[in-house]
């Protein structure tokens, strides 16, 4: 493990850091960066449960951390970053469409009952 490894590993939280221990025993050929990245998608503990991971909310979390943690562990991948970027544009136009949508319905509706 590099300098650079170490701290980057010294900076995990301790349940990280025994994952990641669990992990380079499970896989002892792969890299660290390999380790790291496992690290950063596997769930995080403190995400309340009564979450829904397919809530637009979350699902934009996940991608700006999945962003912040490669930038953070120097892979600077511009085409990865764009596609986060383009998927986080495209969840929050799903959201405003949808929510236009659903305005539109419920007016309409209101418009039914008074007519």
């Amino acid at each position: 493990m590099t300098e650079q490894e170490r701290q980057q590993y010294n900076s995990l939280s301790w349940d990280q850091r025994e994952e990641y221990d669990r992990i380079q025993r499970k896989h002892p050929n792969w890299s660290h960066k390999q380790i790291m990245t496992r690290i950063a998608f596997d769930p995080d503990p403190f995400i309340e449960a009564k979450k829904d991971p397919n809530s637009p909310d979350v699902m934009r979390e996940i991608l700006q951390a999945g962003k912040a943690f490669l930038i953070e562990v120097g892979c600077f991948v511009w085409d990865v970053f764009e596609l986060i970027d383009d998927a986080i544009d495209a969840l929050t136009d799903m959201i405003d469409r949808g929510l236009t949508y659903i305005g539109k319905k419920i007016s309409d509706f209101w418009d039914w009952l008074t007519s």
